[in-house]
């Protein structure tokens, strides 16, 4: 008989340090091309944890509708975050940002997702940065299509999204 495993119920919490992270690199960027990096963190029963993310590096591609991230600092940071987590902090979703105001998930990202959840056959956390609005979301093995995520609670430390 299979093991049942519970299903994630959509909440995400952001570490603000993660969050700010990433709205300090899109000023920078001033969304004259896409950037984006890792969110890394904690499976924690049914929720993500998302307590760091990186930002785009030597290597990576930033084009105007497109980001790729090349460069090997991506991978060392996570490596160093599994490491020195006790090898607990895991990938667990990727953030980028659209030139657009209110942004939505494209194809490619839908296709990228899809591939990344059926290969590591978890769920994964993903935030798209619109020049208005944060677009963010959880795509399960089970599913085709993300679940959209609303910012339900918002302290000093963190942010939580979760099912409207």
């Amino acid at each position: 008989m299979p093991i049942a495993r519970p299903a994630l119920d959509g909440k995400v919490l952001f570490d603000r340090s993660a969050t700010e992270l990433i709205t300090r690199t899109v000023l920078r960027s001033g969304h004259l091309t896409e950037v984006g990096g890792l969110l890394l963190g904690f499976r924690r029963g049914h929720h993500l944890h998302v307590k760091f993310a990186t930002v785009p590096a030597a290597g990576d591609s930033s084009q105007t509708f497109r980001f790729v991230r090349r460069g090997f600092s991506h991978q060392l940071f996570a490596y160093k975050a599994w490491v020195t987590s006790g090898f607990r902090c895991d990938w667990i979703g990727e953030w980028h940002t659209h030139p657009e105001p209110v942004p939505v998930p494209s194809v490619v990202d839908l296709a990228t997702w899809r591939s990344q959840v059926a290969k590591t056959k978890k769920p994964m956390a993903y935030l798209i940065v619109g020049t208005s609005s944060i677009w963010t979301g959880v795509l399960r093995s089970e599913s085709s299509i993300p679940d959209k995520l609303q910012m339900t609670e918002s302290h000093a430390d963190t942010v939580l999204y979760s099912k409207s």
